[in-house]
């Protein structure tokens, strides 16, 4: 089972009082093109809080199967209905859609969701330029904006002399960053390939995991322990 982000959901549809969604872009499973899936068949199962549905790709046919599932059984709102969204089979080498915390800039959200979608369509070169730009922009939200307008490069060691970033991090990043101009210049010998691809996106979740959940994580710890002394 393969959990669909909500920013891929492009039509929603109802059945009784549960939400559905009646058109998911998706990568196929089967082919590995990417498509807008037209679903449905959606058939409520009331005893498993799920509606069922099915489309076929729009490239190769083959039958996709999804399932929306909610919290209760009859919902009073939209709230929590559905509660997440499946697909069945999942795509190979499918790389899981981040669930962002608030405090997280929306921009930078979306560059991140823009370098998932091309890694999970195949797209390695531009995975690579978008994991580039997405860290670009994670390292401009940490320096203050009269110093945003200046090179990666110089983004990474001013942040890198402001703040307490462990020098395995500065490494990560400046990986990313050599890993991103490779994708946006021609060279005959060197192209970013699948396992490139995905290790600039891992390592993209760790750092904005680092730089954005973790304190947060680390100061509800610590008013918890506190709570409890």
């Amino acid at each position: 089972m393969q959990l669909v982000p909500s920013s891929s959901i492009r039509a929603w549809t109802a059945v009784g009082a549960s939400k559905t969604p009646s058109g998911i872009s998706t990568v196929c499973p089967h082919c590995g093109e990417r498509g807008v899936f037209t679903l449905s068949n959606a058939q409520d199962d009331i005893h498993r809080l799920a509606v069922a549905s099915s489309a076929k790709c729009p490239g190769c046919s083959k039958l996709v199967r999804f399932w929306a599932v909610r919290a209760e059984r009859s919902p009073k709102s939209d709230e929590r209905n559905p509660e997440a969204v499946y697909m069945y089979p999942p795509a190979k080498n499918h790389y899981p859609a981040s669930e962002f915390q608030s405090d997280i800039p929306q921009a930078l959200q979306n560059a991140f969701i823009s370098t998932i979608d091309a890694y999970n369509s195949r797209n390695y070169a531009a995975t690579a330029v978008c994991a580039r730009r997405t860290l670009e922009g994670i390292f401009k939200y940490l320096v203050p904006e009269e110093k945003r307008n200046v090179s990666l490069m110089r983004l990474i060691e001013y942040v890198k002399s402001d703040t307490d970033l462990a020098a395995p991090l500065t490494s990560l990043s400046h990986a990313i960053r050599d890993g991103g101009n490779l994708g946006a210049h021609f060279d005959m010998e060197k192209e970013p390939d699948q396992v490139l691809a995905k290790h600039m996106v891992e390592l993209l979740d760790y750092l904005i995991s680092y730089l954005y959940v973790l304190p947060k994580e680390i100061k509800n710890l610590e008013e918890s322990l506190g709570k409890n002394a």
